[in-house]
């Protein structure tokens, strides 16, 4: 059986509600035999008698009743999803749902996010953290609606858009005696490197190799929080992105800058599905960050 029409639930409501032809065709703005003609055409799609009229009164069969009961609610909320998409700010597409990894969560994204609450008021945002390697994967089967990574990390038949571009700097305890810029002046020092799963490791390993350098590696860490703390207790020096030191610096916890002979420069994107519509909140989220 094909499905009724809204327009025939709608006239089936009204009569219902109003008792009456006549009333239901001047509630909803049809004539009396407009009205009669959706009635008779809904009765005949589910072959039941839905109204008996008694004079003037239109009054529910037991056919009728039982699908007022239950299409009410249906085309009651079928309306307030209707109105919803309708009013400004209260769509779909005033949900963000943003994927990152943890440093640049903590990083990059706090001071953007509260700027674009502020532009968007009733936002619905919700912030994802996971691994670089699964957040494009994530964009493609629609969990999130944009993810900002690292370049490297592409899903085939995804938008890409350039961000902002920062260089690596070696990182050193705040009293390191060291004052050099180049690479070759710390071949003696013990190194506390991101893991192979971070796209800095990847990217310092390719320009090492690249350059036929070598550091001392002594331990590999997923977590970057756990680099600068190890580093500033003087255990070991570092080569991470400038944004992920620079509270620390600021406050003299740690001393960072970039070498001249191994200048290293990770580029950060944001990733989307280009079938999706790109809703004014992601708009500006986009240029937020590249501001």
């Amino acid at each position: 059986m094909s499905l009724p029409s809204i327009a025939q639930l709608q006239a089936l409501l009204a009569v219902a509600r109003c008792g009456s032809f006549s009333g239901a065709g001047r509630d909803i703005g049809l004539s009396q035999s407009a009205l009669s003609r959706q009635i008779l055409a809904l009765e005949d799609r589910v072959g039941s008698r839905l109204f008996d009229r008694l004079g003037r009164r239109a009054v529910p069969t037991a056919a009728g009743a039982f699908l007022i009961a239950r299409s009410g609610p249906l085309v009651a909320e079928l309306e307030r999803t209707l109105g919803r998409l309708a009013a400004p700010g209260q769509g779909p597409d005033n949900r963000l749902r943003i994927g990152t990894s943890n440093s640049l969560a903590v990083q990059a994204m706090p001071a953007v996010l509260s700027n674009l609450s502020r532009r968007h008021r009733s936002l619905d945002l919700q912030l994802v953290c996971a691994a670089d390697d699964e957040l494009a994967g994530m964009v493609s089967d629609g969990q999130i609606d944009v993810a900002i990574v690292d370049q490297d990390q592409q899903g085939q038949g995804l938008r890409v858009d350039e961000l902002w571009s920062e260089a690596l700097h070696l990182v050193l305890p705040a009293g390191h005696p060291g004052r050099s810029r180049s690479i070759t002046s710390y071949a003696g020092e013990r190194f506390l490197l991101p893991d192979e799963r971070h796209v800095v490791r990847r990217l310092l390993d390719a320009r090492l190799l690249a350059e036929r350098r070598r550091v001392q590696v002594v331990a590999s860490y997923t977590d970057i929080s756990v680099i600068k703390a190890l580093v500033a207790a003087g255990l070991g020096l570092s080569l991470l992105p400038a944004s992920t030191v620079r509270q620390e610096t600021r406050s003299g916890q740690l001393a960072a800058w970039p070498l001249v002979d191994m200048p290293v420069q990770r580029q950060i994107v944001a990733i989307s599905d280009p079938r999706r519509e790109t809703s004014p909140a992601l708009g500006d989220l986009l240029s937020l960050l590249r501001g």
